[in-house]
């Protein structure tokens, strides 16, 4: 008796859970339609003024779609001359919707507020507004080298690491007091390359340095005005493990570790390729000197000194981008000040050192 009650009891909770169950209408989901995305990054160091347009790609969408937007009207306003930005058809090509404007139309100063306005055919409009910032500090480069493990081989069951030289930076500099400040470092090395077995020239080639995606600094409340250092930066990386390229009768065959014996079978037989003598991962990269296959090398470093959307922006894409995909990552929201729309205008001041390194 006493579980027929029980039973009864619990009947009704049985019905009760279904209500707990929605259906939702997929086409209900798809419904609003994608929004403006706007991105634009003013300076008094740039010569031109561009303003990237796109449209979000609905929920249900695919997400590696690029919607273009390339009849939107687009102007820049100090309050007192506007500009209009045309759009740019070469960029096209590189799925960059970009518009542009000689910056000389509307010089970009330290302290001052510019207004975006971002309009459509179909009556859409967004806005947005940035204040540049005043004038980057004073920094210096420390640069540095030192061997690193760049990977391995196995051959018979031992690991044999392959060692890469690299050569890094830091940037060190004196925070500006007063409030809070928001920056930002890069790097670009440019060289001239000469090949080994030639000496023809190649042609420039540049190369962004890598900061670990953590290239925004924020300083904090408590330290106004005091020392900041960036994180390592890495700007060249020789390594004794690129890949080898030996060809007999039997074809090309890649050896992936120049440094280990290395055993090729083809239809002459088999044949065991041993590295020179003497030679090892570790000897190969302690003997190289930075440049021995470069004519020329140059470093520009730069420090910016960016307004908060600039740094909340930068600094929110690298976590999103670690978290997608990841369905038991915390989901990260893009900051944006795009009213209307969705996206980042902001400002920045840079100031910028040449480090010729050959």
């Amino acid at each position: 008796m006493y579980r027929l009650i029980i039973c009864l009891c619990l009947f009704p909770l049985f019905f009760s859970c279904d209500s707990l169950r929605n259906e939702v209408d997929p086409n209900r989901i798809n419904r609003e339609a994608g929004k403006l995305v706007v991105a634009s990054f003013i300076s008094p160091q740039d010569s031109v003024l561009t303003v990237q347009v796109n449209r979000s790609v609905p929920v249900l969408g695919q997400s590696n779609a690029i919607l273009d937007v390339a009849n939107a009207s687009v102007t820049m306003s100090d309050g007192v001359r506007v500009v209009a930005l045309q759009y740019a058809v070469n960029y096209r090509r590189q799925s960059l919707n970009l518009y542009w404007a000689n910056a000389r139309n509307l010089p970009i100063l330290p302290g001052k507020t510019y207004t975006l306005s971002v309009s459509t055919p179909q009556g859409e409009k967004v806005t947005g507004q940035c204040t540049v910032p005043s004038g980057a500090p004073v920094f210096a480069v420390e640069r540095d080298s030192a061997r690193v493990e760049n990977g391995y081989s196995f051959s018979n069951g031992v690991r044999t690491p392959i060692y890469a030289k690299e050569y890094s930076l830091r940037v060190n500099w004196a925070d500006l007091a007063g409030g809070r400040n928001y920056y930002r470092v890069a790097a670009m090395l440019s060289t001239q390359q000469t090949p080994p077995s030639s000496q023809s020239l190649v042609q420039v080639t540049v190369l962004n340095t890598f900061f670990n995606n953590s290239d925004v600094v924020a300083d904090s409340p408590g330290d106004d005005g005091g020392q900041l250092r960036s994180r390592k930066g890495v700007y060249y990386r020789y390594s004794s493990g690129v890949p080898t390229l030996i060809t007999g009768p039997g074809g090309t065959t890649v050896i992936t570790c120049p440094t280990c014996a290395t055993t090729i079978t083809n239809p002459t037989g088999t044949t065991v390729i041993n590295p020179p003598s003497g030679a090892s991962g570790t000897s190969t990269v302690d003997n190289y000197r930075f440049g021995d296959n470069f004519r020329s090398a140059e470093l520009t470093v730069s420090l910016l000194h960016t307004d908060e959307m600039y740094y909340r922006y930068h600094e929110a894409i690298p976590r999103q981008q670690e978290s997608d995909g990841n369905p038991f990552a915390e989901p990260v929201q893009i900051p944006s000040n795009i009213n209307g729309g969705l996206g980042c205008f902001a400002g920045f001041n840079r100031r910028s050192v040449v480090l010729k390194l050959k």
